[in-house]
C-alpha cells in the first residue's frame, strides 16, 4: 500500500519512496514494541497470545514493507515447514536448507536479469532474514530429535530444539515484527525463552503465604534511549554528509583527474565511514526496537547493571577499532555469522571455510562486485596471517611495543577494509576494475608479495579436555588461533575470557571457538 502523502514527503526532502516507506514501517514497529511489552508482557499475557499477536502484526508490516512480494516469504516459510513436518529429521534439514537458499539465489539472478540492484527495501532483505531463520530452525531440530546431546558441540546444544513448533509459533519466529524487515535473527530457541520469559521467572511466596511465579524483568529504558540516540546520530550523517562524500566519488571521472593518489585515499576512508552509517541506522534501530520489546537481555555486567546486547547485530567500538581482521569480521553482522557456523561450517566436513565462503556469496546474491569483495578479502586474509605469524613476535617484548602493534594493526585493518568493501557497493565488475584502478592495485600487490615472500607458519596443536568435551586447538609461534597468547591473553593484552565472544539471541552468550578462516 502506498501513500501519496508519503510521496509528496519523498518530493520536498529528497528521499526515494522505497527508503521513506521503510523509515515508516520502522517507526510502526518501534511503537508496537512498546504496545507490546505494555499491552502482552510477561504474566499479562499466555504464551500463545503473545506468538499470535507477533505473528499477525508482523504478517501486517512485511506486507506493508513489500507489498505482493511477501508471497517470497510465504513460499519458504510454508515448503519448508512442510518438509520439517513430513520428512525424517535425519535428512530433512539439508532439504530445507538448500530449498531456501536455492529459492533466494533464484530471486538475487532474477533481480540481475531485470537490471535491479540491492539498495531498493524490496523482499529480498526479508528474505535473507527468513532463509537463515528455516536453515536455523531445521538444522537444530535435526540435532534435538536425531542426535544424542553427547555429540553436540556448544553452539548446537545452545540452539537445540527438540520438538516442530505448533503454525503459531512458526509463524511468530517467522515473521516477527522486530527483526523480519533486516534482522538481526533472535534464533528459535531463544525466541521461545523471550516469548515463555523462562530467564525472568522468579518463585515469590505471597500475602496468603502461598508460592506463586512473578516475572522480574529488568529496565531497558536506558538502553533504548542510547540505540535511538545514535540511530538518529547515523540519520543525520546520511541525510548531511553521505550526498557530500558519496562513495561513488571515488570512481568520479572529475575526481580522479584531478586528485593526487594520497587525497584519494582520504575520500576513500571519508565516503566509507560515512557510507558505514546506513547499517548502523539500521540495526542499532532494529537493535533498539528488540529491547523495547523485551528481547536481547543478555545478563548483568561486573557492576550490576542489566546488558541489553542480546540482539545487536554489530559490536561498533569493535569494528570501528580492531586490532586485526578477525575482530572486524567477528564484530559484523553477528547474527549471520552464527548461521554459517550453525549450518554450515560445523557440519560439513570437506574444505569448511571453502564451502562457508560459497555459502556467503550465495546469500549474498550473484553481482561481481561482491565477489570481488570476496575474493580480495580472502588474499589479504590469508596474507595477513603470515604477517601475523612473522612481524607480531617482534612486537611482544614490552607493553608500550605491543600496544605500538595494535595501532599499526588497527590502521593497516581500518585502511583494509576501505579498500577491499568498495567494489562490495558497486556491485558491477566493470566499476570494481575502475576503482581498484585508481588505486593503482595497491594492496593486492603487497598482500601477493607477502603471500610469496614471507615463509609459512608453524603449527602446532594442543588438546585441551573440558568436561566430556575434548577440544583440539591450533597454535601458532606461542599463540592460540583464536588470538590468546599461551597465558590466556589476547593480542592486546586482555584476558581471554573478554575475546571471542557471540551474542546468538535473547540471554545466550557463546563462548566461541570460531577457526580463524572462517
Amino acid at each position: 500500500m502506498e501513500f501519496e502523502v508519503l510521496h509528496r514527503l519523498c518530493d520536498k526532502i529528497g528521499m526515494r519512496y522505497c527508503e521513506a516507506n521503510f523509515v515508516m514501517c520502522q517507526c510502526l514497529s518501534t511503537v508496537f514494541a512498546f504496545f507490546f511489552r505494555a499491552y502482552f508482557g510477561l504474566g499479562k499475557a499466555s504464551a500463545t497470545t503473545r506468538h499470535t499477536v507477533q505473528a499477525v502484526f508482523g504478517l501486517l508490516l512485511v506486507t506493508q514493507a513489500i507489498g505482493w512480494e511477501i508471497f517470497h516469504l510465504l513460499t519458504v516459510a510454508t515448503v519448508s515447514y512442510l518438509m520439517m513436518n513430513l520428512m525424517s529429521p535425519r535428512t530433512m534439514q539439508k532439504y530445507v536448507a538448500g530449498f531456501a537458499i536455492a529459492y533466494l539465489g533464484s530471486i538475487h539472478i532474477w533481480l540481475m536479469i531485470i537490471g535491479k540492484g540491492v539498495n531498493n527495501f524490496d523482499c529480498v532483505g526479508p528474505l535473507m532474514v527468513v532463509t537463515e531463520k528455516v536453515g536455523c530452525l531445521a538444522w537444530s531440530l535435526h540435532d534435538g530429535i536425531s542426535r544424542k546431546e553427547s555429540d553436540l558441540n556448544t553452539l548446537q546444544k545452545k540452539m537445540v530444539v527438540r520438538r516442530i513448533p505448533s503454525i503459531v509459533e512458526y509463524l511468530s519466529f517467522m515473521f516477527y515484527p522486530q527483526g523480519v524487515l533486516i534482522g538481526p535473527i533472535v534464533y528459535y530457541a531463544n525466541y521461545s525463552v523471550f516469548i515463555e520469559g523462562t530467564q525472568h521467572k522468579v518463585l515469590e511466596v505471597n500475602s496468603e503465604g502461598k508460592e506463586v511465579i512473578v516475572y522480574r524483568e529488568p529496565s531497558a529504558a536506558m538502553a533504548i534511549t542510547k540505540k535511538l540516540i545514535f540511530t538518529i546520530l547515523c540519520a543525520l550523517v546520511l541525510q548531511l554528509l553521505v550526498p557530500k562524500y558519496p562513495i561513488m566519488g571515488n570512481i568520479d571521472d572529475h575526481h580522479l583527474a584531478n586528485s593526487s593518489f594520497w587525497y584519494r585515499m582520504f575520500y576513500l576512508m571519508l565516503s566509507v565511514e560515512f557510507a558505514k552509517s546506513k547499517y548502523f541506522f539500521g540495526w542499532t534501530w532494529a537493535d533498539a526496537v528488540h529491547n523495547a520489546a523485551g528481547m536481547g537481555f543478555n545478563g548483568y555486567d561486573e557492576r550490576g547493571d542489566p546488558k541489553w546486547d542480546g540482539a545487536s547485530n554489530v559490536n561498533i567500538w569493535n569494528f570501528q577499532f580492531p586490532v586485526n581482521a578477525k575482530t572486524l569480521l567477528d564484530s559484523w553482522n553477528r547474527s549471520t555469522l552464527v548461521w554459517l557456523r550453525h549450518t554450515c561450517y560445523d557440519r560439513v566436513t570437506f574444505q569448511p571455510a571453502l564451502m562457508t565462503f560459497l555459502l556467503s556469496s550465495l546469500w549474498h546474491g550473484f553481482f561481481p562486485g561482491l565477489f570481488v569483495t570476496f575474493i580480495s578479502a580472502h588474499l589479504v586474509l590469508i596474507s595477513s596471517k603470515k604477517i601475523r605469524a612473522n612481524i607480531r613476535p617482534i612486537f611482544q617484548g614490552s607493553a608500550q611495543s605491543r600496544a605500538f602493534y595494535d595501532v599499526l594493526t588497527w590502521a593497516a585493518t581500518y585502511v583494509t577494509l576501505c579498500y577491499v568493501v568498495t567494489p562490495f557497493t558497486y556491485l558491477r565488475l566493470d566499476l570494481s576494475i575502475k576503482f581498484f584502478n585508481s588505486q593503482f592495485w595497491w594492496l593486492h600487490i603487497v598482500a601477493a608479495i607477502v603471500f610469496l615472500v614471507l615463509p609459512a607458519r608453524k603449527r602446532f596443536t594442543t588438546t585441551e579436555t573440558n568436561g566430556n568435551e575434548t577440544s583440539t586447538k591450533e597454535k601458532l609461534n606461542g599463540t592460540a588461533e583464536n588470538g590468546t597468547t599461551e597465558n590466556g591473553t589476547t593480542e592486546n593484552g586482555t584476558a581471554e575470557n573478554g575475546s571471542s565472544v557471540h551474542v546468538i539471541g535473547q540471554g545466550e552468550v557463546i563462548r566461541e571457538e570460531v577457526k580463524k578462516d572462517l
